[in-house]
């Protein structure tokens, strides 16, 4: 998508506004609302909900060993590693500071996730 000032023209049919009373939808009618927006260069990815400060995990990218320390955990934890589909590839319990070895998987990225605590994308080289 090119930088600049852009104009769109948003067409809504619905059959459902009961479901959401919020938005202006009229029944068996077409609404069509134009919309602007200014388009920026990126700044950043953002994680909505979650900080960096749950855990950390080095060396990302390696070769598929990854240490992973997590802070202000008391007790065993769960973790999850999913790769890039979706499809879970390994997971267990942990203690405070782990090591996952990925070292016969195919490089790639793959998410380690802590439940109630972050997600975070692994990468192996």
């Amino acid at each position: 998508m090119a930088l600049g000032t852009m104009t769109l023209k948003l067409i809504c049919t619905s059959r459902f506004n009961h479901l959401a009373p919020a938005m202006f939808i009229l029944w068996n009618n077409l609404i069509q609302i134009p919309i602007s927006f200014t388009v920026g260069a990126p700044v950043g990815i953002e994680s909505p909900n979650q900080t960096s400060d749950y855990f950390s995990i080095y060396p990302n990218p390696s070769n598929g060993i990854f240490n992973v320390i997590l802070k202000d955990v008391v007790g065993d934890v769960e973790y999850s590693i999913f790769n890039g589909l979706g499809a879970l590839i390994k997971s267990g319990r942990c203690k405070k500071s782990f090591q996952i070895d990925l070292s016969s998987s195919s490089p790639g990225l793959y998410i380690l996730s802590i439940p109630g605590l972050a997600t975070k994308p692994i990468i192996v080289r």
